[in-house]
């Protein structure tokens, strides 16, 4: 009889009750909770890291292009083949193309020898143009050839940020959301990527690349050589 009411007690201690199961749970929740954003802000971190070093491969690749054509900036986009914008240009200067995609960019991929656009299902990002993840700016890289010596101050002045791999009109009156040249959000302004906390990765002249924000981003004097 003892041995029956002793292995009872132990069978029924062997298992949890409900409410055992709905703390653990909601342990479960609460830690999952606080771990996530940090896993997400870490991995938002790594990916700004890397577009960054993108960037300042992209723009020694640009430098070595200028050395080769006596300082002159390549158009950022060829009358013959509208297909082919700056990134083709430099691109044998890196002979890679993964320097041109921006990891936190889904449609941003690069192809070498200018291949035509594919359309997508997004209406937000209805093309693949397969020039990358990153925009030139255009004041120095208009369609006639522009010079290393137009640009008063390098340390100043952006020559690429992410983008949608295309060209970024900052310094110029485009539609109704710019008032002298200084777009009213840059939110608004789809040619700029938002895709790193609000910012933007940018590489100036000089060849440092930072991370700015939008706010930092209004000041159109940069856009500007």
């Amino acid at each position: 009889m003892n041995s029956k009411i002793s292995s009872s007690v132990r069978s029924k201690k062997q298992g949890f009750t409900l409410v055992e199961i709905l703390v653990v749970i909601a342990i479960v929740v609460l830690l999952a909770a606080l771990i996530f954003p940090v896993f997400n802000r870490a991995r938002n971190a790594a990916r700004t890291a890397t577009c960054a070093s993108n960037l300042k491969q992209i723009g020694l690749a640009f430098r070595l292009y200028t050395e080769d054509y006596r300082g002159l900036h390549p158009a950022f986009m060829p009358v013959t083949n509208p297909d082919c914008g700056w990134a083709e240009k430099i691109y044998p200067y890196t002979r890679s193309t993964a320097v041109f995609s921006c990891p936190s960019y889904e449609y941003g991929e690069f192809r070498p020898g200018c291949p035509a656009s594919k359309p997508t299902n997004d209406s937000g990002h209805p093309w693949y143009n397969w020039d990358g993840s990153y925009n030139f700016n255009i004041l120095v890289g208009p369609s006639r050839r522009f010079s290393d010596t137009r640009i008063r101050n390098p340390s100043a002045t952006i020559l690429f940020c992410d983008g949608q791999g295309d060209v970024t009109d900052y310094g110029t009156l485009v539609g109704s959301n710019f008032v002298n040249g200084v777009p009213i959000d840059p939110r608004d302004f789809s040619d700029l990527g938002d895709r790193h906390n609000y910012g933007s990765n940018a590489a100036y002249a000089d060849g440092h690349v930072k991370w700015r924000s939008y706010e930092d981003l209004l000041d159109v004097k940069q856009w500007q050589p």
